[in-house]
This record gives structure tokens, sequence and C-alpha cells, in this order.
């Protein structure tokens, strides 16, 4: 259940417990619990929600690295709900799919650094053995690059997209793409991979992510 506008029924805390403090993303531990527990959770997509977001790239950086911290800490306490049909989704497709998502991002990003920085010290032997000389390359379909890296990071934005039409879908009934989405994909494609490797770091590292 997402933190603003959930309603739980209160048999359910008397069967499983109240909240715990759950890594910072106590919503996060109640819905895996409330699953381990056999119970279903319902969802309203058109339901109309208020939050407070973020007003700064900074806080937006330690928000989303503190969500992405929690949902690791609690699919290792929760790991019995991955791939068990038991389960249903939540155990077959939607926490293995998502683990698989933040893995193969922070793999194309350090990958993406390292080609970054080895196109760059490449340049500057160029530079200093034969000076600089600027043309324009001729566009031509040979030279796409098909490298691995390139197709992953091409299939990962592709899902991403697919699957922000389906949930426009689910709470507005239309797929019609809108400029929102444009900057959205733009803006996270350049950012979100910087808090995921943050919350990648202090999972492996054991350091705790702060609330703020």
């Amino acid at each position: 259940t997402p933190g603003p506008f959930s309603i739980f029924r209160r048999s359910v805390f008397e069967t499983i417990g109240l909240f715990k403090h759950a890594h910072n993303t106590e919503d996060m531990e109640i819905a895996f619990r409330i699953q381990m527990h056999g119970y279903r959770i319902a969802n309203c997509p058109t339901a109309e929600v208020y939050t407070i977001t973020p007003r700064t790239v900074k806080k937006l950086y330690r928000q989303r690295t503190r969500w992405i911290y929690g949902f690791i800490q609690n699919c290792i306490d929760y790991r019995r709900l991955f791939l068990n049909k038991k389960y249903g989704n939540i155990g077959t497709f939607t926490l293995p799919f998502a683990a698989v998502g933040i893995v193969t991002t922070v793999l194309l990003f350090l990958i993406g650094i390292y080609h970054f920085i080895t196109f760059i010290s490449e340049k500057i032997r160029e530079i200093s053995l034969i000076g600089f000389h600027f043309h324009m390359p001729t566009p031509s379909w040979f030279f796409i690059n098909t490298e691995l890296v390139v197709v992953l990071g091409v299939l990962v934005l592709g899902i991403g997209f697919v699957i922000m039409l389906l949930g426009r879908q689910a709470a507005e009934g239309t797929m019609k793409p809108s400029l929102d989405m444009a900057y959205f994909i733009v803006g996270y494609t350049i950012i979100a991979p910087f808090w995921l490797s943050k919350a990648v770091f202090n999972t492996v590292l054991s350091r705790k992510t702060p609330w703020r």
C-alpha cells in the first residue's frame, strides 16, 4: 500500500501486528506482511490523492534513496515471497521484476560511467598526439551501436514507458502519451541511477539511510 490514503481493517492489525520501523518504509513493510498472511490488498487507480513532494533535487534524491534502500531491505526480510506462487503476482512477478530492474539499472549506470571515462581519456590522447579536428559524422544505419549495454538500456526505457502508459490507462482511461511522461523519462534517466546506486551501496556496506 502507498503511504498516502491507505485504509486498513482494524482486524488485520489485530492478526498481523502493528506498524514497525521497517527501514523508514513502514507502508512497504506492512504491505509485504499483509501478503505474507494471505490477505488481499485492493487498489483504486482512479482515486485522487494529494501528498507533499520534495521541492528540490537534493530532497528528491534523499527521499528516493530511502525508498529504494527500504525496498531492498524489506525484500531481504521477506525473501520468502520471491518466486513463490503461493503469494500470487507479488511473488512471481512484481518483486522479481523490480529487483531485476534495480540491478540492471545500476550495472548499466556503472558500465556507462566506465565507457564515458574511457571515451574521454581516448579523446585526450588523440588530441595530444594529432591535435583537435572537428568534423560532422555522416549518418548511417551501419554505425548504430548494437552493444549489449545499449540494447539493454533501450529495453529498460521501453519497458518503463509501457508501464507508464498502462498506469495512465488504469487511472485516466487513456494510453495517449503526454509531455509529462517525456520529461519524467528524460529526468529520471539522468538522476535515478544515482539514488539507485547509493541505495545499493548503503545496503552492501550496511549503512542505514536516514529519513531526511
